[in-house]
């Protein structure tokens, strides 16, 4: 439960400008718990010659991409005496967009190459989404492109700058799967 705590901690020390409602943080951050548990017991090894992972073991229930906040059924059931509070119905559903859900989208968006690394969850949370009929929020995973990154030092190098540009960082090899750069192309 440490990495739970810590991830929504962290979350809210970002989210200097965007909701920081702590039991949607809280959820979120076991749903992202639960989505690298059943990614780490499907993925590929990397010394792994199979071309696809493993199967779920029936005893794991899957869930998502979409997940939708415990209502007043869930939390009455699950406890004998329990404390039900109207916060639980501002909690929006929440989206995963990772390669556990999606793995098709394993390619660079610029580029369109396959050479790329997963590096982590968004350290920021959630993004608000807005739809028609109701508010709900995405989670993401962050994509880094081998080819762009080699492209991007070598322009570095060659400007002689020595370093990222001015606030430039890693932003044109890495890309998050919530960010409109991901779904431009």
């Amino acid at each position: 439960m440490l990495q739970v705590e810590d991830r929504w901690k962290g979350w809210k020390k970002k989210r200097l400008t965007q909701s920081q409602y702590q039991p949607q943080l809280e959820w979120e951050a076991h749903v992202v718990q639960y989505v690298n548990f059943v990614h780490k017991l499907t993925k590929l090894h990397g010394s792994s010659k199979n071309v696809v992972g493993t199967s779920l073991r029936k005893d794991v229930p899957l869930f998502g991409p979409q997940f939708v906040p415990p209502g007043y059924l869930q939390v009455y059931k699950r406890k004998t005496s329990p404390e039900i509070e109207p916060d639980i119905t501002y909690m929006k559903p929440l989206h995963i967009i990772h390669p556990f859900c999606y793995p098709e989208l394993a390619q660079c968006p610029q580029c369109d190459s396959e050479d790329i690394s997963w590096n982590g969850w968004t350290t920021t949370g959630h993004r608000e989404v807005h739809r028609i009929s109701r508010e709900e929020t995405a989670l993401g995973y962050q994509l880094r492109c081998k080819p762009c990154k080699l492209q991007y030092r070598s322009r570095i190098a060659s400007s002689g700058s020595g370093g990222a540009a001015s606030g430039d960082g890693d932003a044109t090899f890495c890309f998050c799967t919530t960010n409109h750069m991901f779904w431009d192309r």
